[in-house]
């Protein structure tokens, strides 16, 4: 089973990071490139924004992964490959600083899941 979790919730240490570097975490090759500009969520109104933000981010995600591994981007399908080994050997906790549990927000985290059960769908 493949999951996506905040990595400030569950704990750093229980499943492989996907952010970006920064906070004393080494950056993942699968990490999200694409920034909202608005990151304030104190009124309503900006959480309303953040999130339909965020639905764009995530497609643009999608996107920018598939771009990677049809131009076979090393780095991206070593990881990917990587992940893939790890989920067929046990359950998957992928980490990272934008899942929420609260709300029912897409991440960057969610596109790689569907990468990864996709791959584990294909028989190589």
């Amino acid at each position: 089973m493949i999951k996506v979790s905040n990595g400030y919730i569950v704990g750093w240490n229980s499943g492989h990071y996907i952010g970006r570097a920064g906070k004393g975490k080494e950056g993942s090759a699968l990490a999200n490139p694409l920034r909202l500009l608005n990151t304030s969520d104190s009124e309503e109104r900006d959480c309303l924004w953040r999130r339909a933000g965020s639905n764009r981010i995530i497609a643009k995600y999608r996107c920018w992964l598939w771009q990677k591994i049809q131009q076979k981007d090393q780095a991206v399908i070593a990881e990917l490959f990587y992940l893939k080994e790890q989920a067929l050997a046990n359950d998957l906790n992928l980490l990272c600083f934008c899942k929420q549990l609260t709300r029912e927000v897409a991440c960057h985290g969610d596109v790689i899941k569907s990468c990864l059960e996709g791959m584990l769908k294909q028989k190589n």
